[in-house]
């Protein structure tokens, strides 16, 4: 979320869009970016980038710091 906080300031003109897997990073990233989702200017996803027809999973095992897509 502080990363697409920080791409929008940089770039105000610019429009965002924001891939996220996790559900509660999703959330996070809404609340620290309210201002850009109602400018319009932030368009959030929650999804993986990958390979078309492949199957993904979020693997939470190691906390919720240390997760990662498999």
């Amino acid at each position: 979320g502080f990363s697409v906080k920080l791409w929008s300031t940089t770039f105000p003109d610019a429009t965002i869009l924001a891939v996220e897997p996790d559900e509660d990073n999703c959330e996070m990233l809404e609340m620290n970016n309210r201002d850009a989702l109602l400018d319009g200017r932030l368009k959030l996803q929650r999804c993986c980038a990958g390979f078309p027809g492949r199957r993904a999973n979020l693997n939470r095992q190691d906390g919720e710091w240390a997760y990662r897509i498999e």
